[in-house]
């Protein structure tokens, strides 16, 4: 799929009015808005940076939670996964700063089914397909590589259907980095008698659940539940953990948002992760023209609604750009080092500020590219000072 980044660069030279730089790599809106949200893939990590949606935040003073809200270490960011990010943006002074940063993964539990040839993998009933250059592998050399009765965490956002994700990362977990059972996803089939529901097209049971709900439970809301133990055949899994997972408030200035669309109507409206979205007055409006596709979207939102100043389109089988800055380590060869634990490849790369022959471990670097399974094939390598 095409990376976000360069859809945000096409949308905002477009509507210069409602866009402009931020930092070096990133778009943000005209002027100051101290409240902001970004909704995204994470595309760029740094030692106090994370770049979604082509924005690069300042993080050093962000707090970094989990889907729950609980407290995560600095280290736990990672290309690929799935953010939410509030802070401030600022064009003019060329600067955002993070206030919260929220990691959303889709679904973390054992793999049910694989179909290599359909490039999917199933956890949870959620059918995740993944994409060679735009999902970032970690813990095997490939997806391919993954297999049934893996555990592994998945990101990105929910697809058209029900149950399906277009994933964004994958991660197959060691038996050492295992966490929780975990599913997002849209509820449908809710009994409040029986206290069962399905989240995607997992049949859950919340009778004994913690329960943190912004609104009254409705088919189509985006919630997050949780257990320490699988699911079993044939029973709806009971959770011990449920939360609303749509961050958007009723109201806020500015909006940045990622994700596959809902309920399309000519105009045209729709929706993304249960957000209703009205781009009838958005520039490039024409792009959006059923439900399934990926979009980026820029605007406002008002009582609930997003009203999008511009919206783009991210087409399938286009490479993500990533880009990684920090110390190198590892170092066997120029096609194997690694920048905050992502194994690089920069034999086709092009090198500024030094060359090849530099590089070497403890060496800071700036390495752009797009992955292949577990490795970030480079296409710049920038060595960095300090």
């Amino acid at each position: 799929m095409k990376s976000l980044l360069q859809t945000l660069i096409v949308v905002c030279g477009l509507l210069v009015a409602a866009c402009g730089g931020v930092g070096t790599d990133g778009t943000g809106p005209s002027g100051k808005d101290n409240n902001t949200v970004n909704v995204g893939v994470a595309t760029g990590i740094a030692d106090t940076t994370v770049t979604v949606n082509g924005v690069a935040y300042e993080r050093a003073n962000a707090t970094l939670i989990d889907g729950f809200g609980t407290p995560l270490g600095d280290d736990a960011l990672r290309l690929g996964m799935w953010l939410e990010v509030s802070g401030v943006v600022d064009e003019s002074a060329g600067t955002a700063v993070a206030d919260t940063i929220r990691v959303r993964p889709a679904a973390r539990g054992v793999v049910s089914a694989v179909d290599g040839g359909g490039f999917t993998v199933t956890v949870l009933q959620s059918t995740a397909r993944y994409d060679n250059a735009a999902t970032v592998i970690e813990g095997a050399d490939t997806a391919a590589a993954i297999a049934e009765g893996d555990v592994v965490e998945v990101h990105g956002p929910l697809g058209a259907a029900f149950g399906t994700v277009e994933a964004s990362r994958i991660e197959r977990l060691s038996e050492g980095a295992r966490k929780p059972v975990e599913l997002r996803g849209r509820v449908a089939n809710i009994d409040t008698a029986a206290r069962t529901l399905t989240v995607g097209r997992q049949a859950v049971r919340y009778d004994a659940a913690a329960l943190t709900l912004r609104q009254a439970l409705a088919n189509g809301q985006v919630v997050r539940v949780s257990s320490p133990a699988a699911p079993v055949a044939g029973q709806p899994w009971r959770v011990e953990r449920m939360t609303s997972d749509q961050p958007l408030p009723e109201n806020l200035g500015f909006v940045y948002a990622e994700g596959v669309t809902t309920d399309w109507v000519a105009g045209p409206t729709f929706k993304l992760e249960g957000v209703s979205v009205n781009a009838t007055s958005a520039n490039n409006k024409g792009v959006v023209t059923t439900d399934g596709q990926r979009v980026a979207v820029i605007g406002s939102l008002v009582a609930g609604t997003l009203n999008a100043k511009s919206v783009a389109r991210s087409l399938p089988g286009q490479p993500v750009v990533f880009v990684l800055s920090g110390a190198l380590s590892d170092y066997t060869s120029i096609a194997d080092f690694r920048v905050r634990g992502v194994t690089i490849d920069a034999t086709s790369a092009a090198f500024v500020n030094g060359a090849a022959t530099d590089l070497a471990d403890t060496r800071r670097v700036r390495v752009t590219g797009s992955v292949s399974g577990r490795k970030l094939i480079a296409t710049k390598v920038e060595f960095l000072s300090g």
